[in-house]
């Protein structure tokens, strides 16, 4: 039955050939869990900061701290990008935001409090993520053939939509538990893990 549907007809499916591409395969996995662990950890860190203040206006400033290092580093990050080895700004971004999940996994477990501690590690988190991105863009067209760029850059997209909806659904879960920002925080620490 489905042999005879036209070729017009199915252009609409999601074209999953780049799936055949190892290294893209690769990719896909470890940016999609990588994006769910940031998803957890972008929602438990505004809750934290307000467990600990009790002040909305500190939960703005982890906003405030999160934006500042994209623009900047999304503004020179390209140009970084161009200038130096695009796999291993990434490598090297993608480990200092690691280091960073596992700094917000250990001020939580030593039981720390210090808001001004979690916004640096936001900011630092950030201009690691601006950074990394730059690089990130132009890895897909180097690693499958130039007819399944669009397709892989639409396979990304949905993975990382998916990963929107998870993460900040798997975090609500999580905060709501004793120890839950420790528990998010872990989670995102061991997917960051695997991506690398």
């Amino acid at each position: 039955q489905f042999a005879t549907i036209p070729d017009q007809q199915c252009r609409h499916a999601v074209d999953t050939r780049p799936l055949a591409v190892p290294p893209f395969r690769r990719l896909l996995i470890g940016q999609g869990t990588s994006f769910i662990g940031s998803m957890l950890t972008q929602v438990a860190v505004p809750v934290q900061v307000y467990a600990l203040t009790r002040s909305s206006l500190y939960v703005g400033f982890v906003g405030l701290a999160g934006l500042l290092p994209i623009v900047i580093f999304g503004i020179y990050g390209g140009a970084i990008a161009d200038a130096v080895d695009r796999r291993r700004l990434y490598l090297w971004s993608s480990l200092g935001g690691w280091l960073v999940t596992c700094a917000l996994l250990a001020q939580t477990l030593l039981h720390v409090g210090s808001v001004a501690l979690i916004l640096l590690l936001v900011v630092v988190q950030s201009g690691m993520f601006a950074v990394a991105s730059s690089a990130r863009g132009a890895i897909i067209p180097r690693i499958v053939e130039l007819d399944l760029v669009a397709s892989a850059n639409t396979l990304n997209f949905t993975v990382s939509n998916v990963g929107q909806v998870i993460g900040p659904l798997i975090a609500g879960v999580l905060v709501g538990l004793n120890h839950g920002f420790a528990y998010a925080y872990g989670i995102d620490a061991v997917l960051f893990t695997a991506a690398l």
